[in-house]
């Protein structure tokens, strides 16, 4: 009885299909969109770039992403991306208190010439 479970077990590690890895071009399209979305979240600045895309890179090329969790990291990628869509579009423009009145001071001083 022991060796016909020994049996099913060994049956059921043979059944399992060998993981499917993504393709290069698949990893840079990755990597492009991971610098894109960390952009517009401003957790990259042009000022401040440093190594993070590097090190990242390095990250995900030891850890060996599937295919599948590759997906969901897209999958992630494209939800911030949305939100930070939505975000942009509910922010006030981009003059900041100081900016507005002193143009608001410029059209005061052009009316009363």
């Amino acid at each position: 009885m022991c060796y016909e479970i020994w049996q099913a077990s060994q049956q059921d590690k043979k059944e399992e299909a060998p993981a499917e890895y993504p393709l290069h071009k698949e990893m840079q399209l990755f990597y492009e969109h991971l610098e894109s979305a960390l952009r517009k979240t401003r957790f990259i600045i042009p000022q401040h770039e440093g190594k993070v895309m590097k090190k990242l890179i390095r990250y995900f090329n030891r850890s060996r992403p599937e295919q599948i969790e590759l997906n969901m990291l897209r999958g992630i990628l494209r939800s911030v991306d949305e939100t930070a869509a939505r975000a942009e579009q509910t922010l006030p423009t981009d003059n900041t208190p100081a900016e507005s009145s002193h143009q608001q001071n410029n059209q005061d001083n052009g009316a009363k010439s």
